[in-house]
């Protein structure tokens, strides 16, 4: 097997919704589609705050077989 996942390194994260929105909207259509299913949202620590992941390495593609 391969290494699929080589951690947090390869993430893009968000910490508002406004920037990303933009990054989104920047994107082609059929890209933008892609970026919104890879992305999830996950607490940052003990404090509540959360942001909004992006995978940006070949784990994107095991989420949802396509």
């Amino acid at each position: 097997g391969e290494i699929v996942c080589s951690g947090s390194s390869n993430y893009a994260v968000f910490h508002s919704g406004t920037s990303y929105r933009k990054f989104v909207f920047a994107l082609p259509a059929e890209s933008a589609c892609d970026v919104i299913e890879w992305t999830w949202v996950q607490s940052l620590g003990e404090k509540g705050e959360a942001a909004i992941f992006l995978s940006m390495d070949e784990a994107s593609l095991v989420n949802s077989g396509s």
